[in-house]
């Protein structure tokens, strides 16, 4: 079964137009942060339009959050790309003949309209804003875990005479939105 990364990667849009509202975003270049195609980047930028969350011109690769980052509820993002489709879907076809089947769907529905229900109203209280906060706070610069371990099997195999350099990345300059 595949499971639908509509909803992450259309939140991975958003957040990278709010950290870098200055730089051409193409399409291309979000589609190669996601690792995915610039086709389908280009169809959820199109939902994330129609469903009034992303300002942007044909052609331009400027595109602009429609509303502030405070405004942008995941429950938001989620229809805008998903439309109404549950969260959880239920097996329709289970055999018409087995009464523990067709029971059994029949009491999953109501728990599932409950689940749906509360993962609604708790997405509808997580903005942009609060994964923006988030991931401001995520140690992007650390490093990694396994180096001392990985270091010492290196030197056990290779010896002391290579030269094993210590690497992480920068998040770069802080986004405006963060700085007060």
């Amino acid at each position: 079964m595949k499971y639908s990364t509509r909803l992450s990667d259309a939140v991975h849009i958003l957040a990278f137009i709010a950290l870098y509202p200055d730089c051409d975003l193409t399409s291309n270049k979000l589609a190669e942060s996601i690792q995915t195609n610039p086709a389908y980047v280009r169809q959820l930028m199109s939902a994330l339009r129609k469903g009034g969350l992303l300002v942007s011109v044909k052609g331009h690769p400027r595109p602009a959050l429609a509303r502030e980052p405070e405004k942008i509820t995941l429950l938001d993002a989620y229809r805008a790309v998903e439309g109404n489709k549950p969260l959880l879907h239920q097996d329709i076809h289970t055999n018409p003949a087995c009464g523990v089947g067709v029971n059994i769907q029949l009491v999953l529905r109501d728990f599932y309209l409950d689940i749906q229900k509360t993962a609604e109203q708790r997405m509808q209280g997580i903005t942009l804003k609060d994964v923006l906060e988030q991931y401001h706070m995520t140690p992007i610069g650390y490093s990694c875990p396994f180096a001392k371990r990985m270091r010492e099997l290196v030197q056990k195999e290779i010896g002391d005479g290579v030269r094993i350099l210590d690497y992480t990345h920068d998040a770069g300059p802080e986004p405006e939105i963060f700085q007060k």
